[in-house]
């Protein structure tokens, strides 16, 4: 999941997507943990 959040950043280059991804990779990183 790290991996795929680092390229979308990556090939965006922008600071939205940047912040979109990082978004959308707590919350999931919080369900795999209370999971």
């Amino acid at each position: 999941m790290a991996a795929f959040g680092r390229r979308g950043t990556r090939v965006h280059g922008s600071v939205r997507p940047a912040s979109l991804s990082t978004r959308v990779h707590m919350p999931v990183s919080v369900k795999l943990n209370t999971a």
